[in-house]
């Protein structure tokens, strides 16, 4: 009887039905119920994590943790998506300035619904959000999908106003969608992102792992950053360097963690990837210049007497 009441609880059917559902986001988010996590991005150039994906999350004490596909769904057909989406921006990038203060340069994405791009005023509230938190625009990529296309006019003018503030976009799922090549052809973008599903197949499928190369040398030709996500065996990780795709996201790296354990991962790594300043030499013996040092600090005391004397 349990399991059956728990299956019912999320069905999507029972969801899109129930009113008081959409009340309680609206409680959720009014009581700060929502967290943010974030999934590192690895560099293969670099050989370091560079970025962040900002994901939203709803843990319930008695539910446990509310599958957010099931809110993002409810969310985007009630309209909460707007106001949800907006509190998931604020918070991301008062984050980032958090990390930037501290001495952590972290770029990070955040995913925005189409709903949210329609409504009248996302780029007043984006420029306001900047202005509050003084947060590098060059830091933050929106992720957008090509579902946008709905209404292209509208929504590439908010696009390009965002982007004038020095903000970045990404087409995020490419390829999914049978109008793939014609949306990137009108959408400014500066990133794409290989969908998951091509890179769970990438070692097993010819189709899947063709396709994906060709998104690399589209992305690399259009002068593109490419970002496959889901990465999550050794054998995915050596398709993706074999066939230089620069960034990449999964489970093999991380998977989505707090902010705290974001910084404290950042930090480790500037640790380990800091090479300590080699102390001074001279140029002629190679001795180590300490309190030996001459005035011009490139020989030592005995080169000089060696000079001097000719010897």
């Amino acid at each position: 009887m349990t399991s059956i009441t728990k299956e019912r609880r999320w069905e999507p059917a029972v969801w899109e039905r129930s009113y008081h559902k959409v009340l309680e986001l609206g409680e959720a988010l009014k009581n700060n119920e929502f967290m943010l996590v974030y999934q590192p991005k690895h560099n293969l150039a670099k050989n370091r994590f560079t970025g962040v994906e900002a994901l939203l999350r709803w843990p319930r004490r008695r539910q446990g943790q509310v599958p957010i596909d099931k809110v993002i769904d409810l969310a985007e057909r009630s309209g909460m998506i707007v106001p949800i989406g907006e509190w998931v921006i604020r918070t991301a990038l008062k984050q980032v300035k958090l990390w930037q203060d501290n001495g952590l340069t972290i770029d990070i994405s955040i995913n925005v619904s189409p709903r949210q791009l329609m409504e009248e005023g996302f780029a007043a509230m984006i420029a306001d959000v900047a202005k509050v938190t003084g947060v590098d625009p060059s830091r933050v990529e929106f992720e957008i999908t090509e579902r946008i296309a709905s209404d292209p006019e509208q929504l590439l003018a908010v696009i390009g106003e965002v982007r004038a503030m020095g903000f970045r976009f990404s087409l995020d799922d490419f390829g999914t969608g049978y109008n793939s090549l014609a949306y990137l052809g009108s959408i400014p973008v500066d990133t794409l992102k290989i969908d998951q599903r091509f890179t769970r197949e990438c070692t097993s499928s010819i189709p899947k792992a063709a396709i994906i190369k060709s998104i690399i040398q589209l992305a690399k030709s259009l002068r593109l950053q490419v970002v496959a996500e889901g990465v999550e065996t050794k054998d995915q990780l050596q398709f993706m360097q074999e066939h230089d795709c620069q960034v990449l996201q999964g489970y093999l790296f991380s998977k989505p963690i707090s902010a705290a354990a974001i910084e404290t991962l950042m930090a480790n790594q500037k640790m380990e990837q800091t090479e300590p300043e080699a102390p001074p030499s001279c140029i002629h013996c190679h001795a180590v210049l300490i309190d030996d040092r001459t005035h011009n600090e490139q020989v030592c005391h005995a080169c000089v007497r060696k000079l001097l004397l000719g010897k």
